[in-house]
């Protein structure tokens, strides 16, 4: 209608913003920015440089982005975690982590042998760990000759481990019950004439005993005990084999565990 005048700007075009020439690859592109959640990524974000791209892509730029964060975060938390897991099982048994880092002198040097001593100790030593197929079985009866022993001693001992090697536990659950069906027999140590010649009627028991402990422990029966008197162990002596032994099988399990956990480590590539 005539006399009657638009508001201005009204029905007009808007200027156009300066941008690119058409054309160029630019054209109508955003610059995607800085995503804050990326800010915790492994490096690779936030994004080195601006990258000029157009919805929806930026959206998925932007996804990438916290997909990458979360997978680093995961992955130093995970690390984090197994150093302080590891730690605290180390803290909370002191006395297995000396045992690990100095078990010389606690099994095989100790202020009071009680009558078990430094040789025989070794021999035990030998024979658990070829049981166990662990290396250092070599370390111990290289040791054992540089303390006296015969080659054919210590040949004698490593000999008499390899034949008597077997998966365990095992053995027969007296009594009947739930555990029978758990039974399996095996294999005993059998004290031959040519055992008693290598390494003494002593020894050789020591060794039998050494056998039904780390291989069929429910297979002890009183007469195993006798056995060991009538070849001259004390009571306290008997205790002391016992416990020598179990600390070999367990140190040389941990360090089986350990070079698992080792080897984990490399694998997963976390740092030890």
């Amino acid at each position: 209608m005539r006399g009657l005048r638009r508001p201005p700007g009204r029905g007009r075009t808007p200027p156009r913003r300066p941008g690119p020439p058409r054309g160029s690859s630019l054209h109508g592109g955003h610059h995607v920015t800085d995503w804050p959640l990326a800010q915790i990524g492994s490096g690779a974000t936030p994004w080195p440089a601006p990258l000029p791209v157009s919805a929806p892509w930026r959206y998925r730029l932007w996804a990438l982005d916290i997909a990458l964060g979360l997978v680093a975060l995961i992955a130093f938390t995970r690390e984090r975690t197994w150093h302080a897991q590891t730690n605290r099982l180390r803290a909370s048994r002191p006395e297995i982590s000396g045992l690990i880092d100095r078990p010389d002198g606690l099994l095989f040097a100790p202020a009071d042998d009680l009558g078990v001593t430094p040789g025989e100790r070794l021999t035990l030593a030998v024979y658990v760990a070829a049981l166990h197929s662990a290396e250092s079985a070599d370390g111990y009866a290289r040791r054992l000759r540089e303390a006296g022993a015969s080659d054919a001693y210590a040949a004698g001992v490593r000999r008499t481990a390899s034949r008597d090697v077997a998966p365990g536990p095992y053995g027969v659950h007296k009594g009947g019950g739930a555990l029978a069906a758990e039974s399996r027999p095996g294999p005993s140590l059998t004290v031959t004439p040519e055992l008693t010649a290598s390494v003494g009627a002593r020894t050789a028991q020591a060794l039998r005993y050494a056998h039904l402990l780390v291989l069929h422990p429910r297979d002890a029966r009183p007469g195993d005990l006798q056995e060991m008197f009538d070849a001259g162990w004390t009571q306290r002596q008997l205790i002391v084999i016992a416990q020598l032994v179990s600390a070999l099988t367990l140190l040389l399990r941990v360090r089986a565990g350990a070079a698992v956990a080792a080897a984990w480590q490399r694998t997963n590539g976390v740092r030890a």
